[in-house]
């Protein structure tokens, strides 16, 4: 019997799961200062971090504040700009400091003394080998593919040359490139009939030698490609707007001698200036624009404005070239002709002698007559462009966001306006919709108006726009500011979602039926079929796997064993948006209500051609729960009562399938387990009528391996430099999975290792043989050559004639070869424990020593504090949530605003620089962490960095929170606890 009901998808799923979330709250804190005039001239964005600037004064502190009133959304929600701190100098520097630093005070020494001087020292000896720079041997290049091939050379049967015909002596020119009108002529090409050269002339060759002849003459250079190509290459192109004529005279010699009988003329033609870019191009354009136009070649701008004409409503307009405080308005417009590469001025910015009248349309026209800064050629048609000035400012169409105006999430309204709306006036507040859709969000950018939100079915909503709405040019929005939109029907892709794995047991108090949830589906095809456990692996093989291939053909043999009990078609009623929820009892298919069924279920009619929507089960009903853990030998089963979890006596539990034998079944004792050998694919337990089968994990068999290898690899460093050695140690342990196995020395004999070390790109570098001492062990080294590639290289490890049984007998250890100056110095940085409170202070050391003894006194020192959001528990309070707490089923990180400030000092003469950050609010108010990195360098330009960090409470006390439940009903109440906890 199969039974359907619907289900409106706004009440699915059927339990509610809620989530506390609290925040910690304390009295609002002050205001924070002023930010300073320079950062007031640019307001950030809404969501920008606040603006930082660094500072080179060493006396001078830095400030992170937040951005007036601006907030930070983010996921629905609203955020404060987060922490507001300086940083600056614990301790003022001494002003000498401050200054370049001065050197000792010293005497020349006269060359008689340091004669004296350079006598003391030993003989040096010849010169060493000097060079410009010290470059290494070049890295290996990476391996090839394949293999080389050796042959002889020549080769034994070696083929006689070829025959030349030299009775044509007549010279031909075969083809040329380029010929006629082009587009564009990157070079002159010119092949003959025979060779023009000996071979070994192929170079670049003296114009005053060749046999060709270019006017115009072009900066080029000739050079034979070939002993039968002649090619001119010009440093870019030939210019363009230019005719040109190539000759090759009468009575030209190959050298075979053949002759051109009579002169070639190669005649090719550039074209004139063609527009390429112009501005604007737009409509809403404002009265005094500067325009842009620009050229695919060189031009002269004045001589192209004298080619050129502006009109509108009928009126004509002088032109002049643009000012440089002009040109600004078009700078995007320059940048892109200037980064094409051409040489010369490609382009011209001019303005008007008078504004242009509204609402109108502009026409540009250029030529005929325009002139090329490159040739002589002018063109021969006009060229033109137009665009409008700015109209009344009012709604130019209206529209669904998704056109059909289709209900649901991220939909919504869309008003495109004559101009653009400025956004320093503009209120998303003051433009309202009936009714209020659901995560309503209203933006502008341009011209254009967004309204989103989530809209409902079948619902008529009213938009108005504000009155008080401002183009750029500050008028005021005019005509029809109501608009009404009607949303269709919910649109639902059909879909079909079972209510469970392909294997599932019923529960054992439930109904005898499997569940199915479809949407948009008009009716199901439910096949029911009565299987045996003894079916299991034939049901794999013969019908999962084909059933669920993507090729028809296979599916055609999906077959189900077992007997056939019920098929029927079931039309379902519910509504296109509606969750349909269909019962398929499986009664028919049992005995005394236990036994196994597979259920196969589809749609007759199927949503997409490619991507089939079908669904089959293996549904056990049963009363047993069955276990099973085994070893390389033996599979122990324990069955139990799925009611009351009571061990299950008597049960008679064997492995097997339908294709293999069946163990002998093996009774559970009093405690519910049964030592079966280990057979076939499938465990199965019987009592009476009732059976419970287990399959065997799909990745892997019933057994664990006998053995296992276990590799512990270490090298001395973990980092090298080309020409280093490298010494690696290792040991080899053997798991033993059996029973009473143990980790151990090998406990057979492993023979060798065999070893290969390879770098970054997989070169080869050294191989070799290892012997394992009795412990497992070995050990090696070796030196990295001077042209290895830096990155990580890797060591791989492999028993030499390994058994078949024995798992991990590979291994790799990875290490890294970079080039790297040794480190003379170290860098530590340190914080007081706290706790810190927003409105105090803390100091942080840097402090910077060499390796050899002594501090690093008077060091340049720079500082970055980044304040990010933190999270803390009082201690011992762990069972209360504080602050923003986030369900473990919700994946979400909380987002704060985040501000780096930057200072920049010295160490003092004791190699420290002691650092003060003063904290001045929160916001919003939740535990902030400054991360601080120091940085000093010394005399040699040698950086080392350290890092330490402040944990910022905006309060002594924290609010925490908790329920009594997790999952409640819907319209269910629960008790919520609170706790004040101090620090």
């Amino acid at each position: 019997m199969v039974e359907h009901r619907s289900t409106g998808l706004k009440f699915w799923p059927f339990m509610l799961l809620l989530a506390l979330m609290a925040g910690c709250g304390t009295p609002s804190a002050p205001e924070a200062p002023a930010a300073e005039e320079a950062d007031k001239a640019i307001p950030p964005p809404v969501n920008a971090p606040p603006i930082v600037r660094p500072t080179y004064a060493v006396e001078t502190t830095q400030r992170a504040t937040p951005a007036g009133d601006a907030e930070s959304v983010y996921f629905g929600e609203s955020y404060g700009a987060g922490l507001s701190f300086t940083i600056g100098d614990a301790e003022a520097v001494p002003p000498e400091k401050t200054g370049p630093r001065q050197g000792p005070l010293t005497t020349t020494l006269e060359d008689s003394q340091i004669d004296v001087l350079l006598g003391r020292l030993p003989d040096m000896g010849e010169d060493a080998l000097s060079s410009d720079f010290a470059f290494r041997e070049a890295s290996l290049k990476p391996p090839l593919s394949g293999s080389d091939v050796m042959t002889k050379f020549p080769p034994d049967d070696a083929l006689p040359p070829p025959s030349v015909d030299a009775s044509s002596k007549e010279l031909r020119v075969l083809r040329y490139a380029p010929d006629g009108a082009v587009a564009i002529a990157p070079k002159l090409s010119i092949t003959f009939s025979a060779p023009m050269v000996p071979l070994s002339s192929v170079a670049v060759v003296d114009a005053t030698k060749l046999p060709v002849k270019l006017t115009p003459k072009v900066d080029g250079e000739w050079r034979w490609t070939d002993p039968r190509t002649l090619q001119f290459k010009p440093p870019i192109r030939m210019p363009m707007a230019t005719h040109y004529e190539a000759k090759i005279p009468k009575g030209t010699k190959s050298e075979n001698g053949n002759v051109l009988e009579k002169e070639v003329v190669i005649a090719f033609d550039t074209p004139p200036p063609t527009l390429t870019n112009w501005a604007p191009s737009w409509q809403s354009v404002p009265l005094k624009p500067t325009l842009f136009v620009a050229f695919d070649q060189a031009i002269d701008p004045q001589a192209v404005l004298s080619t050129l004409s502006v009109t509108a409503a009928g009126s004509t307009y002088r032109t002049k070239l643009a000012s440089e405080s002009e040109k600004e308005e078009v700078t995007s417009y320059i940048s892109s002709a200037e980064a094409a590469g051409i040489p010369g001025q490609t382009w011209v910015a001019f303005v008007l002698d008078r504004e242009l009248p509204k609402d109108s349309d502009v026409q540009v026209e250029l030529g005929p007559g325009t002139p090329s800064a490159e040739g002589a050629k002018v063109t021969t048609a006009k060229q033109s462009f137009n665009f409008r000035t700015y109209g009344p400012f009012k709604v130019d169409y209206a529209q669904c966001n998704n056109y059909e105006c289709y209900p649901g999430q991220a939909s919504g309204f869309g008003f495109n306006l004559t101009n653009p709306i400025d956004p320093e006036t503009f209120k998303a507040d003051k433009n309202t919709v009936s009714p209020k859709m659901a995560e309503q969000f209203i933006e502008s950018y341009g011209q254009y108006l967004q309204i989103e939100g989530t809209t409902e079915p079948k619902t008529t909503y009213t938009v108005t726009l504000d009155a008080g709405m401002k183009d750029l040019y500050g008028q005021k929005l005019e005509g029809q500011r109501r608009y009404t939109f009607t949303t269709g029907e919910l649109q639902v892709y059909p879909a079909m979602m079972p209510s469970g794995d392909q294997l599932l047991v019923l529960d054992p108090d439930g109904p005898r039926a499997f569940h199915v949830m479809t949407v948009a589906h008009k009716s199901l095809k439910i096949d029911v079929y009565k299987v045996a456990p003894e079916d299991y692996a034939r049901y794999q093989t013969e019908f999962v796997s084909p059933y669920y291939s993507y090729y028809e053909d296979d599916r055609k043999t999906a077959k189900v064993p077992g007997k056939l009990v019920s098929s029927e078609t079931v039309r379902l009623k519910g509504k296109n948006d509606e969750v349909m929820l269909t019962r398929i009892d499986i009664s028919k298919a049992l005995e005394k209500g236990f036994g196994h069924a597979v259920v196969v279920i589809e749609p007759t009619s199927q949503p997409d051609e490619y991507y089939r929507q079908a669904t089959s089960a293996w549904l056990q009903s049963t009363q047993m729960g069955l276990t099973a853990v085994s070893d390389r030998s033996e599979l122990v089963a324990w069955t139990s009562d799925l009611k009351t979890g009571a061990t299950v006596s008597d049960a008679e539990v064997s492995t097997g399938s339908s294709d293999t034998a069946t163990a002998t079944p093996q009774k559970t004792g009093a405690d519910g387990l049964a030592v079966v050998p280990i057979v076939g694919e499938v465990l199965v337990a019987r009592k009476g009528l009732d059976s419970a089968l287990l399959p065997r994990y799909s990745w892997g068999p019933w057994a664990r391996e006998a053995e296992q290898l276990l590799w512990y690899v270490i090298d001395d460093r973990g980092m090298y430099r080309p020409n280093e050695t490298v010494t690696i140690k290792g040991w080899i342990r053997s798991m033993d999975l059996q029973k009473y196995g143990d980790i151990n020395v090998p406990r057979r004999e492993l023979g060798k290792l065999a070893y290969s070390v390879m770098d970054p790109q997989y070169n080869e570098l050294f191989t070799g043989e290892l012997e394992l001492n009795p412990n497992g062990g070995f050990n090696f080294d070796f030196k990295l050559p001077d042209n290895a590639n830096l990155g990580y290289a890797s060591v791989q490890f492999r028993v030499i004639d390994a058994p078949g049984d024995l798992y991990s007998a590979s291994f790799g250890h990875s290490f890294r070869i970079e080039e790297f100056r040794r480190p003379e110095f170290e860098v530590t940085a340190s914080a007081p424990p706290g706790p810190h409170i927003v409105g105090g202070e803390a100091v942080v050391e840097l402090n910077a020593a060499y390796y050899s003894g002594g501090p690093l006194p008077d060091a340049d020192t720079e500082w970055y504090a980044t304040a990010t959001g933190g999270f803390y528990t009082p201690p011992n309070r762990g069972d209360f949530s504080y602050g923003v707490a986030y369900p473990w089923w919700m994946y979400q990180s909380y987002y704060t605003p985040s501000a780096t400030l930057n200072h920049v000092s010295r160490t003092d003469s004791k190699g420290t620089h002691r650092l003060k950050v003063v904290t001045t609010d929160v916001s919003p108010r939740r535990p902030m962490v400054v991360s601080l990195e120091g940085s000093v360098t010394d005399v040699n330009r040698q950086r080392w960095t350290a890092g330490t960090s402040l944990l910022i409470h905006p309060s002594e006390y924290y609010l925490g929170m908790r329920s009594n439940c997790s999952f409640v009903e819907a319209g269910q109440d629960f008790e919520v606890d609170t706790i004040v906890a101090n620090l």
